[in-house]
């Protein structure tokens, strides 16, 4: 029986992913975490971003994105409470760059303020925004 052949780019991908989680406790009252799901990388915010400092999670998640492409970028804020600027910019920076190398994104929230501000920040019209994971078609 034949064994599938790992390529070498996923062991430094999924360490990058495991230095990007090390890095990612910014806020005291949020948890934030990244998870690469087969084809798919899966980025989930738990409780209120509020600080600033995400612009270098946001620079690093950017070198995830461009090492290894994906077929989808799932946001799951389905358990965020706020997202203030900073978080956000790294949101966008996030999802342009998937968005770039031709993959789907999705963002599940049914808060209707990071709906708003997605909205505002021109988001909105990059990805699709679900209310849960049952809205998620990855072609």
């Amino acid at each position: 029986m034949a064994h599938p052949v790992e390529d070498d780019a996923t062991p430094l991908y999924n360490a990058r992913i495991a230095e990007w989680n090390k890095e990612a406790h910014i806020d005291l009252g949020c948890r934030i975490h990244l998870a690469r799901v087969g084809d798919t990388l899966v980025l989930s915010i738990v409780g209120a971003a509020e600080r600033n400092g995400y612009q270098f999670l946001a620079e690093k998640a950017i070198e995830i994105i461009n090492s290894e492409r994906k077929k989808a970028l799932i946001v799951d804020l389905s358990l965020c409470e706020r997202l203030s600027s900073s978080p956000l910019g790294m949101l966008g920076m996030m999802i342009m760059a998937f968005e770039n190398r031709g993959g789907q994104v999705f963002v599940i929230t049914g808060d209707p303020q990071i709906r708003k501000s997605l909205k505002i920040l021109g988001l909105a019209e990059r990805c699709r925004i679900i209310d849960d994971v049952a809205g998620i078609e990855i072609a």
